[in-house]
């Protein structure tokens, strides 16, 4: 579309291959302000991928994978007008997930991991200043832990300053002379007290505690609130259907609702006879075609379309009736549950088993599910790393798992039951005097219904969830302004204030759930990419929304910042931090989700859909706002039952490692040559789980291969850790490796090179690094679970991060390099001077 197009019809949606160029624009605009300012910078404006060193071999130019997406073959047909129009038609895939176009890009990619990967990051950043390499990157992309650290970045580097000079010094101090490691500035002191960040060391520690508490109480008592009114509800209609104990016989619950007696499960049973006569009229249906089919091939006749049992309305019908018929059941059998609650208390006070008993059993089980909910986070992440264990311990252990988990999930639905019956039974004439207290308690139930569904519609889903306490915690450690960081906080710093002509281009990675979609969920992934930058908001299935309307023509429309006003860089972090809730991506533990939902375990955040910001705003579409707004009051069901999905008014979004743990996806997507990546998670097997998930994704979704030496750092930390065990600890120790260089393909041909640093311990680390893994043997990967860093854990993992990144480009380390590079006679030392010339800012980097 021309420019002018733009500004006569501006829309909100875009397609990726449309902000790419907005995208290299403000790259461009960051490159010409570091010239300007550093004469001797040697890189200009983005250009075609560099050479590699050394000959290239043809055969990987052979080997150039099928792009698993239609070809370019035509113009491609814009959705825009049917958006504009109110329609929400899917994007067009032609257009979504776009080939890469390789450019002399670089990017830096940070891990997610909680304060863990942090720490090992902000360790990462300072040796990357140390060897004057932060100008010199073009993109960072952050995921959780890692996006902590990036945005204390970010933030810091967007304070404002005069034009000439270089952004605040933050989170860098030059190295020292005669020192290796730099001296702590202001800003790193103020991130090393606010490790332990959830419960802040400069609060008191009951206090802190009575906070995290009241707040959720606070969650509790909301969903308490809407469950209540929920009960209330089903539980009058079940007294207006049965008033008193003798008519529970009388009928199905539907007919008795308007009066009419009949025999139990009439209803049900109707349900059943429709069911079955659909079913075997499509029998009969099929028989026929099949007889005619055949007699017309026999007469030389026209071909007959084929007649599929999947594309059949008849399946659509009968699998409707199946749930309408399942519902009935559930519905006819509630008389029967009544009368048996009625005769379980008649058995209870015959054995005298008192109420004492009974509330001892409900304490116990509601104990028993909420520790579950509570340790849910760890036990997903041990069915996720046993996955392929298969010693007795161990399979033991995966079952006693899935038993609790299994068990948590139907304890909580059974309690809520016990509590819908008893608000039923007490408004039944007739129950037994346990069941119908004397006190006319039913008479309350329209009044307490009524109450409950005005306050609860009231309830907004980010207004009582765990994710603004957590986001005001992270922003309190992390976003500050560098010359003063306790008095100048950066609390509220919007997206759109981010100065990309100071700081690298910042992508903030998040989850996208859609565990209830069926077009965009059938690779099973339960989640999408979205994404978070300074222009933009959106994913390839979402499409885009600006982050800001006061912009350039090309996002002149409604943005993000304006429908959603807590959106800011605190709330983007805290979402893409997001690591427990009831769904969580391809980590979702679907049984526990009624239960997480419930209990209010959620850290995620509902944000208004990118496209749905697109529909005009006629008429018609405000009454469309008030079936949204009615529509948008179930989101505690859709959380507890994963029916969310990228067409709905309002997405929810989790943890960016819910798809994608490494943030290296998103540089892939954006055709960067250079890629330095961060992997600080939890990773105590060395299987490098987050980095093999990248791969696949990076080939199945963009036909790109990564060919990465990773064996070579797990061998080393293996050595050192059984030597460690042994008490057989040697003197002498190679350095590393750490780092692992390896090469990526693009579709085109185009190659680029991932460097990638894993937090490991091989034993050249120092004194107090290495002291700390002597006490604590799990270090560096300690659970994610564990927020509440000391002073001496942070600074190992810091130091740790420091230590593999500098010694990497010092060329002090060994470096794994990949079988293709070696083959075509690749050195790390020239591998090294390559990476280097990416990253040359004044011919200094050393």
């Amino acid at each position: 579309m021309a420019q002018e197009e733009q500004h006569k019809h501006p829309a909100i949606l875009r397609y990726f291959d449309e902000i790419v160029p907005i995208e290299r624009d403000a790259i461009n605009a960051r490159r010409a302000a570091i010239r300007h300012r550093r004469k001797g910078f040697q890189r200009g404006d983005i250009g075609e991928p560099r050479a590699l060193p050394g000959p290239k071999s043809g055969s990987r130019r052979d080997e150039v994978p099928a792009f698993p997406y239609p070809a370019d073959d035509g113009p491609k047909e814009d959705d825009t007008d049917d958006v504009r129009k109110g329609g929400n038609r899917a994007p067009d895939a032609r257009r979504t997930r776009p080939r890469p176009e390789p450019r002399d890009l670089t990017g830096l990619a940070l891990s997610g991991g909680g304060i863990r990967s942090a720490a090992v990051c902000l360790g990462a950043l300072q040796a990357l200043e140390v060897h004057d390499a932060i100008d010199g990157l073009d993109y960072l992309s952050t995921v959780s832990g890692g996006g902590y650290i990036g945005a204390s970045l970010t933030v810091a580097m967007s304070a404002p300053s005069p034009p000439d000079e270089p952004p605040p010094e933050f989170p860098f101090q030059r190295r020292v002379q005669g020192w290796s490691d730099p001296r702590d500035t202001a800003a790193v002191g103020h991130i090393r007290n606010y490790s332990n960040y959830l419960l802040p060391r400069a609060t008191p520690g009951v206090w802190n505690i009575s906070e995290a508490a009241v707040i959720l109480l606070r969650g509790i008592l909301a969903n308490a609130v809407i469950v209540g009114a929920t009960l209330l509800f089903f539980a009058m209609l079940t007294k207006h259907a049965y008033p008193r104990s003798e008519t529970l016989w009388l009928g199905s619950f539907i007919p008795r609702l308007v009066g009419f007696d009949t025999f139990p499960f009439l209803v049900t049973l109707v349900g059943v006879l429709a069911l079955v006569a659909v079913l075997i009229s499509w029998v009969l249906w099929r028989s026929a075609y099949m007889w005619y089919a055949s007699s017309a091939v026999q007469d030389h006749q026209a071909r007959l379309p084929s007649d599929r049992d999947v594309a059949s309305p008849l399946l659509k019908l009968a699998t409707m009736l199946v749930i309408v018929t399942i519902v009935l059941a559930v519905l006819d059998l509630q008389p029967f549950l009544l009368v048996g609650l009625r005769r379980f208390y008649e058995w209870a006070q015959a054995s005298h088993f008192g109420p004492k008993p009974l509330s001892a059993v409900l304490v116990s089980v509601t104990s028993f599910f909420t520790a579950v909910a509570a340790l849910s986070g760890k036990l997903g992440q041990f069915l996720d790393a046993s996955e392929h264990a298969f010693d007795w311990r161990t399979t033991a252990q995966r079952i006693a798992t899935r038993l609790a988990i299994w068990l948590a999930a139907v304890l909580l639905p059974l309690l809520l039951l016990f509590a819908y019956l008893h608000l039923a039974a007490w408004g039944i004439e007739g129950m037994d005097p346990v069941l119908h207290p004397s006190a006319p308690i039913a008479k309350l139930y329209p009044w307490a219904f009524a109450l409950a569904f005005i306050v609860g519609f009231w309830f907004k889903p980010n207004s009582y969830s765990l994710h603004q306490l957590y986001r005001d915690r992270l922003s309190k450690a992390f976003l500050f302004d560098p010359s003063d960081p306790e008095d100048q906080p950066s609390d509220d710093f919007k997206l759109s204030n981010i100065d990309s002509q100071r700081s690298p281009y910042h992508v903030i990675n998040a989850a996208m759930n859609i565990q209830g979609s069926l077009a965009a969920n059938q690779r099973g992934r339960e989640a999408d990419f979205f994404t978070f930058t300074r222009d933009f908001v959106g994913s390839d299935i979402t499409l885009y929304a600006s982050s800001n309307e006061c912009k350039p023509a090309y996002a002149a429309c409604l943005d993000m910042e304006k429908a959603d006003p807590a959106l800011d860089v605190a709330t983007a972090m805290a979402i893409s931090g997001a690591a427990f809730s009831a769904n969580m991506g391809s980590n979702t533990i679907r049984p526990l989700s009624p239960t997480l939902a419930l209990l209010n375990v959620r850290l995620g955040y509902w944000l208004r859909n990118p496209r749905d910001l697109a529909k005009p705003r006629r008429a018609i579409s405000r009454l469309g706002d008030v079936v949204h707004l009615i529509l948008n009051k179930f989101y505690l069901l859709a959380e507890m039952g994963n029916f969310l999905d990228e067409t709905s008014r309002r997405i929810y979004l989790s943890d960016g490692g819910h798809i994608e743990n490494l943030g290296v996806y998103t540089l892939l997507q954006r055709g960067c040559q250079l890629i330095i990546a961060i992997d600080a998670e939890c990773d105590p097997a060395l299987a490098f789980g987050s980095l093999i998930k990248m791969e696949r994704y990076a080939r199945i979704d963009l036909g790109i291969r990564i060919d990465l030496p990773w064996e070579e750092i797990t061998a080393a930390s293996r050595r050192y850790e059984r030597e460690l065990a042994d008490g057989t600890l040697s003197c002498q120790w190679n350095n590393g490796p750490h780092c692992a260089v390896g090469n990526i393909l693009y579709h085109d041909g185009n190659e680029g090179v991932l460097l990638y640093v894993k937090s490991s311990v091989t034993g050249d680390e120092t004194d107090y690094v290495l002291d700390y893994k002597r006490r604590y043997p799990a270090f560096p990967h300690e659970t994610t679970g564990d927020q509440f860093f000391s002073e001496e854990q942070f600074e190992a993992y810091r130091a740790l991060g420091f230590h593999a990144v500098d010694r990497a480009l010092a060329g002090s380390d060994q470096i794994a390099l990949s079988d293709e590079l070696k083959a075509r006679g690749i050195t790390p030392e020239m591998m090294l001077d390559w990476v280097k010339q990416m990253l040359a800012c004044n011919g200094v980097l050393a």
